[in-house]
Formats: structure tokens, C-alpha cells, sequence
């Protein structure tokens, strides 16, 4: 991005400190300009924040925004945001009373996909008023930064320093949190963003206050010129661009970097019955937040709203609102939601269970006077493409609205694109036919959701076994009318858990999916959110490099549910039951599925088709009579059916592994004959059998080294033993049978010390000592003692009985 000027957030026009409205040049504005700015750009301006963005302390409301809207007079000037206060015409903005700072990160994706080209950010306050962990606060607000120039990457993003309070313990928060945030700020303007800090905190003074944190009329007035101060200054850099349309798929929060996931741990507790409830996550309310939906048996729907993060910003807090959907009759299996019409409200639908044909029932976005939720019938949309198991509604090409895909047992999808209700009240459907023929996993493993944020569901293989997640991304059409898909490789290694319990859904608002585990008796929820890049201590997969591209049809066909046009052209397209349609084979093939799983950024060629093997066999043949030329050519696609039988044999959950090439030389082999193939599957099968050679050699070398390290343990236990016997003998020797008594001991009792050499009891005659120890193996006796116990215990029992020491029971041989 080229600025025309930068401006580092130090380095205003007044000096260097940020942008100050206590400046002489600030005080004196009127209440309305005649300079407009950026020559009349116009102005889509996103004011977001708190309580007092929302307007509270001043007399209508407006807070800020109506004296601001006049000092704009020379722009044609529009607010966004889902929030509407005050008495002024156009009064939206996304200020959220209470609100701490992540909070409004994720209440500003509310308002991000109006693709506003100038956000007036103030958020702090009630983090330092609460407060919670006022240290880390900066941090936070750089987090919320990053969020807002990804999502919206043309826009000037002006952070103001927070206002004055007159709570003692506050206003020191407030101070401390001012200072850090300019070095927080100032890094991203160091960055060549669109960012620029300014002292608010100076244009507000405790006088111009309604209460402890919200000012008056007169400090709002004082807040709009400070922000009009700063649309001036971005103007002068050269920051400020025209606002750009506002279409579905440029608005979302595109992560451009690799996937990362952050553990949010238990989320929702969940509410029992796992095993009469089954959980479903839609946006009922079309608030950009996954809601936590149980469905009965007969269909009747319970709704808990998602509210977003506490005043923490640690938990999830989860509104009940009771029975939406009484249930049409119909059982719990053949139930979806999804948003067919874009309106941002998921439509509760019923798929048949044979035929695949789809009944609606619209969302209202409410509950009427009565207190019942509002649903509109509209009938049977869609005749059905396939086994109603198969069917899975997704946004493909990023328009808002779900279409419709069909995955049959091993996984490959077919596509009917939602082109909404026509003139003539029919849904209209444009077949795309078969865009992937799968990876090598069953359907039951496959999961349709957005990782990335661009509007469009990728394709993800979860392992069932460990929760393993690997990722197809969704590109789309290409200008060559192909569809494209670019393997991300492996995005999660799981967490232990089988992947049935493994949902995708966006629950934090960032228009990315997180990683979910359902307990499946509680209903419980854990998240891991889908930070793009932002986490710690997660995992990290960069992108290979190989892609992956589908040819698809471009007839479009349109008519009643999903009877298309039978003289359309569809392409590779198993839901037609048109014999003439003309059919062509993708190439999503199991050889990126492998390179996916190794990781690896080297790439795999795919399995040739068997038109490119019969033209190369033709090539060959060349003078050759047709009858044999056909002959030969049966030959080789037998060969071909055989080998694809073999490799069929051989998927595993993790798919087909072929490494594809030269024995000698280990050339890749873009295309290759089946000679090729087989002279691969061979030399594949001849690695396998060393590598489990190897690992057979490597188990019995652990068992030999274990038995050798068993064998001396039991020699040194022997030879303890051994040790403790002689001891035994040594101390025993030195024993005497007699009682000496000490020269103290005497004196005590007689009263006079001894002569010298001259000894008070007789001298104990010297007898052979003979220990009756275990004469075979002392190990098998004494290893469950220690070398103390046996010397004290036969110390201790010893006994005199002729000239024969006795040993203690215990410590005698058995023979």
C-alpha cells in the first residue's frame, strides 16, 4: 500500500505528541466547517466503543456524533453500526454499554462488513474502571487494531487515549493505560498502517462530566472537534479513500495468513439428554454469532442466543429463549439450518430422507406479540439430489446465501448453487455438477465450513479417531470456469478426541469457524478459536503448494427445485437423470490428499486419466492394425482397472499414498503410464516391507536389551545378598557372647576405677563360629531384605547355645 504522506502518530502538526484538542488551533472550531475533507470524499464512518460511544450522559443521546456530523458538512457523511441511539436521522454506531475491550472486538464484526473507510475507535474505560487486568489492556487493544485493519484494510483507524475520570483508583488506570498505548499504537503505524493516536484525555476535562466516566452536552462538543481534528490530520496524509461498495464477499474478515487455534476451554456447560437432544449451532437472530440449538426427537427446537463475552472476556454468555420451532412432523435427522434467503437469519429446513427434496421454512427474526418465534412456510424448494444423508448446505461461492451439496459415501460433492426465489416463485437452482470426487474418506468424515473467512466453505477431512483436521481451501471459480482447490495440508492435530464429537461453527462473530468438541452426554461445548496467526502454543501449518482445479459445467439451469434444464450440459454431475448429459471427472485426487497429511510443500503428481494413458498407448501403436491397436488398448485399461483395484484396497483413513517416482533417480513424474504405476506401487510395496522389516529388528533388539538389563538386576540383587551374608559373618564374628562393662559402667558400681590390665570378669573363651547360612542360594532368602535389616536382625537374635551361633528362623537354611 503507498501513502502519499506517513505520518508517524508522534509527529502531528503541533508538535510531537499525539494529536492534542487542548491545542490552541482545536478549542476555538465551530460547530460546523465549509472546508470539507479529502476534496468531498464521502464519509462512511464507524464510531465503536462503549457507553460512551453509544451517547450515555448527554441530553439526546447523540453523544459526539451529531456535532461531528456538523463540523462534516462539507462530506456527505453516513454512520454504520448495529446500535441506534439518539434523536438525530442517522443515528447508528456500534458503542455497547458496559462494554470492555474484547467485547468490542467482537461486536465490531457486527459493523466491518459495511466497509466503512474511517473507524473512530475509543475502548478501555471499563477495562480500567472494573478493572480487569488493566496491565494487559494495551495488548488487547493492539489485538483489536490488527482485527480491524485486516477486516478492512483501506480504512483509517483513529484511536483515541480515554477521558478523565473523577474515581481516584480509575483515573490512575486511565493514565497508565494512555502512556502504553502510544507505543501500542505507534507499532503499527511504524507498519505503514492506517492508524493514528490522538489525546482525547486533554479534550476532556473532569468538569465537562456527567458522572464518574460520561461526559455532558459541553464535553461531547469538546469529544467531535477532537475527532474532527483527527479526520483532518488523516486527510492531510492522504489516508483517507473513497468507501468501497458493499458486496457479501469483499466484507468479510479474510485471514490471510496460517490457521492457528486458541483454547477457549468448556464454553457451554451443555443441558443434559445427550441422549434424546442433539445439538445444532445456527445464527437465529443474524447477529454474526453461532447460537446453541437442541433438537428433540420430533423436531421441537430450543434456543440459546449467543451474547457474546462476558465482562471478563473469558466465557460465553448464553441467553435462553425458550421453544423456537415446535417441530413440522418430521424426524430429527432430517433436520438443517441454514440461510437460503442471505439475510443473515439461518432457515430451518427438512431434507426428505430418500429423495434429498428440501421444504423451508423462513426465519422471521423474532418472536411475534404472542411470544412465538416467526417462521413463513414456503413450501417444497428443491425436488431433491441424492439420498437425503448426503445433503449439506454451505456457501460455495461466497454470495451469503447456503446452496446446496450433495457428498456421496467416499466423499465427492456435487453442487447446486442458490440463486434465490425467481419472479415466478420458484427456488432457483444452477447446477455445478460434480466439483471433488473426494479425498478417501467416507462422507460421515467430512465437514463444510469457512476457515478462512473469505464467504466460502472449504473442505475438511476430520480423522475419527483422533480429530485430526485437514483442509481443502475453497477458491472458487477460476476465470477458466474451473473449481479450485488448494490443499492447506494438516490445520489441527486434534485433541484427542474421536472426530464424530468435532463441529465447526463460528461462535466468536470473526466470520471464521472454530474448532468445537461436543460431550455427547452433556452437550457440553469446548472452542478452540480460530485466531488467524494470532494464538501461542498451537498449531501452525503453512500451505503446500499444489493446486488443485475441477472442471465444471457453465449451463445454468434453472427451474422448479431442482428438476434443471434436461438439455443443459452438466458436468461430471451425479444427481442428473439426464442419459445424454455429457460428464467429465474432476481431479481432486488422493495424491494431494497424502501430500496433505505428510505436510510437505513438495508436490505429488495425481493419477493420470485414461484418456491421457489410451493417447500415449495410441502414440505407440502407430502402423498397427485397428483390430489390434483395440486389443492392445483393452490390455492396458484392464492394467489400469486392476491397479486402481489394488490401490482401492489399500485406502486407510489417512488415503492413498503414492509416491510417484523413479526408483533410480527419484524423479517426480508429472504423467506416467500404468507401466509407471505399477513399477511405483511395487517399488512402494518393497519400502513398506523393509520398514516394517526394520521396525521388527528395532522391537527385537528392545527385547534382547530388555532381558539383558533384567538378567543383571537380578545378578546384583544376588550379589547384595551375598554381600549382606558375609557382613552378617563378619559382624557376628566380633560379637561377644559376654557383656564387657565399660570402665564407666564399673566405676559407677564399685565406686573405684580398676587397676590397669587387670579385667573385672572373666575372659570369654574364643569358640568357632559357625553361622548356618543357606548353603545353595542366599538370594532366594535374603533379596526381600535389606543388607541393615539382615546384619540387625541377626545381630539381634543371635543366640549362644554350646559353640553354635543360631541364626533367626528366617535367615536359616531349609535343609
Amino acid at each position: 500500500m503507498k501513502f502519499s504522506l506517513f505520518l508517524s502518530i508522534f509527529a502531528s502538526p503541533w508538535g510531537n505528541a499525539p494529536l492534542s484538542a487542548s491545542n490552541p488551533r482545536t478549542h476555538h472550531l465551530p460547530v460546523s466547517h465549509a472546508t470539507t475533507i479529502s476534496n468531498g470524499v464521502n464519509l462512511r464512518i464507524l464510531p465503536l466503543g462503549d457507553s460512551i460511544t453509544y451517547g450515555v450522559g448527554s441530553s439526546d443521546g447523540n453523544g459526539y456524533r451529531l456535532a461531528l456530523q456538523n463540523m462534516l458538512s462539507g462530506n456527505n457523511v453516513q454512520y454504520v453500526g448495529s446500535q441506534h441511539s439518539g434523536s438525530m436521522t442517522d443515528n447508528s454506531n456500534e458503542g455497547h454499554n458496559g462494554a470492555v475491550i474484547n467485547q468490542i472486538a467482537q461486536f465490531a464484526n457486527l459493523s466491518l462488513k459495511q466497509l466503512p473507510n474511517v473507524i473512530l475507535l475509543m475502548a478501555g474505560t471499563n477495562d480500567m474502571n472494573i478493572p480487569i487486568d488493566p496491565t494487559t489492556a494495551p495488548d488487547r487493544l493492539g489485538s483489536l487494531i490488527d482485527e480491524l485493519v485486516i477486516a478492512v484494510p483501506d480504512a483509517v483507524v483513529l484511536v483515541a487515549q480515554l477521558i478523565p475520570s473523577t474515581t481516584k483508583s480509575t483515573e490512575t488506570n486511565i493514565e497508565n493505560f494512555n502512556a502504553a498505548i502510544e507505543g501500542t499504537v505507534a507499532t503499527r503505524a511504524n507498519a505503514k498502517k492506517k492508524v493514528l493516536l490522538f489525546d482525547m484525555f486533554k479534550a476532556v476535562t473532569t468538569s465537562d462530566l456527567a458522572d464518574a466516566l460520561h461526559p455532558n452536552n459541553e464535553g461531547y462538543i469538546k469529544m467531535a472537534t477532537a475527532w474532527y481534528n483527527a479526520i483532518q490530520q488523516a486527510s492531510l496524509n492522504g489516508w483517507i479513500s473513497p468507501p468501497q461498495a458493499v458486496s457479501t464477499i469483499s466484507s468479510r474478515n479474510i485471514c490471510p495468513g496460517p490457521v492457528q487455534w486458541i483454547s477457549k476451554g468448556l464454553v457451554a456447560e451443555g443441558v443434559g439428554g445427550g441422549d434424546k437432544l442433539e445439538l445444532f449451532f445456527a445464527d437465529i437472530n443474524g447477529d454474526g454469532l453461532s447460537d446453541y440449538l437442541v433438537v428433540d426427537a420430533n423436531g421441537e427446537t430450543k434456543a440459546w442466543f449467543n451474547g457474546g463475552l462476558d465482562t471478563g472476556g473469558s466465557s460465553i454468555i448464553w441467553n435462553s429463549v425458550g421453544e423456537i420451532a415446535t417441530g413440522v412432523g418430521t424426524a430429527r435427522s432430517t433436520i438443517h439450518f441454514a440461510d437460503l434467503t442471505g439475510d443473515g437469519l439461518d432457515d430451518y429446513l427438512t431434507v426428505d430422507p430418500t429423495t434429498g427434496a428440501v421444504a423451508m421454512w423462513q426465519n422471521g427474526g423474532g418472536f411475534d406479540s404472542a411470544g412465538v418465534y416467526k417462521w413463513t412456510s414456503i413450501g417444497t424448494i428443491a425436488s431433491g439430489g441424492g439420498i437425503g444423508d448426503g445433503v449439506f448446505f454451505a456457501d460455495m461461492d461466497g454470495d451469503g446465501k447456503d446452496d446446496y451439496v450433495w457428498l456421496d459415501a467416499n466423499g465427492a460433492a456435487s453442487l447446486w448453487l442458490n440463486g434465490g426465489m425467481g419472479n415466478d416463485g420458484k427456488w432457483i437452482w444452477t447446477s455445478k455438477g460434480n466439483i471433488a470426487t473426494g479425498v478417501g474418506a467416507v462422507r460421515e468424515d467430512i465437514r463444510l465450513a469457512d476457515i478462512n473467512g473469505d464467504g466460502k466453505a472449504d473442505y475438511l477431512w476430520v480423522d475419527n479417531t483422533t480429530g485430526a483436521t485437514q483442509m481443502w481451501r475453497n477458491d472458487g471459480v477460476g476465470s477458466d470456469g474451473s473449481w479450485t482447490w488448494t490443499p492447506e495440508g494438516e490445520i489441527a492435530t486434534g485433541v484427542g478426541t474421536v472426530g464424530s464429537v468435532v463441529r465447526f461453527a463460528d461462535l466468536g462473530g470473526t466470520g471464521r469457524a472454530d474448532y468445537l468438541t461436543i460431550d455427547p452426554n452433556s452437550l457440553g461445548v469446548r472452542q478452540w478459536l480460530n485466531g488467524c496467526g494470532t494464538g501461542s502454543g498451537v498449531v501452525t501449518v503453512t500451505s503446500v503448494s499444489l493446486s488443485v482445479t475441477v472442471s465444471v459445467s457453465t449451463a445454468a439451469g434453472t427451474g422448479d427445485g431442482m428438476n434443471i434444464d434436461p438439455t443443459a450440459t452438466v458436468t461430471g454431475n451425479n444427481m442428473s437423470d439426464n442419459p445424454t448429459a455429457t460428464e467429465t471427472e474432476n481431479n481432486m485426487r488422493t495424491g494431494a490428499a497424502s501430500q496433505a497429511l505428510d505436510t510437505e510443500t513438495s508436490t505429488t503428481s495425481a493419477a493420470s486419466t485414461a484418456s491421457g494413458t489410451a493417447k500415449s498407448g495410441a502414440e505407440g501403436l502407430r502402423g498397427f492394425r485397428v483390430k489390434n491397436m483395440m486389443l492392445l488398448v483393452l490390455v492396458v485399461a484392464i492394467a489400469i482397472l486392476l491397479t486402481a483395484i489394488n490401490l482401492q484396497k489399500k485406502k486407510n483413513k489417512k488415503g492413498i499414498r503414492l509416491n510417484l517416482c523413479d526408483k533410480e533417480n527419484k524423479n517426480k513424474i508429472d504423467y506416467y503410464s500404468p507401466v509407471q504405476v505399477v513399477k511405483a506401487r511395487l517399488f512402494q510395496e518393497q519400502k513398506e516391507a523393509e520398514k516394517e522389516a526394520e521396525e521388527k529388528r528395532k522391537y527385537d533388539n528392545r527385547i534382547k536389551r530388555a532381558a539383558n538389563a533384567l538378567k543383571k538386576a537380578k545378578e546384583m540383587e544376588e550379589k547384595k545378598a551375598r554381600a549382606a551374608a558375609r557382613q552378617l559373618v563378619v559382624d557376628l564374628k566380633k560379637a561377644n557372647p559376654v557383656a564387657k562393662k565399660s570402665s564407666a559402667a564399673y566405676t559407677k558400681s564399685v565406686g573405684t576405677t580398676p587397676k590397669k590390665n587387670v579385667s573385672t570378669v572373666p575372659k570369654a573363651r574364643k569358640v568357632p563360629v559357625k553361622a548356618r547360612l543357606p548353603p545353595k542360594s542366599p538370594a532366594k532368602r535374603l533379596a526381600k531384605a535389606s543388607i541393615e535389616e539382615v546384619v540387625e536382625s541377626g545381630v539381634a537374635g543371635a543366640s549362644v547355645s554350646g559353640h553354635t551361633i543360631r541364626l533367626p528362623q528366617r535367615f536359616r537354611s531349609s535343609n
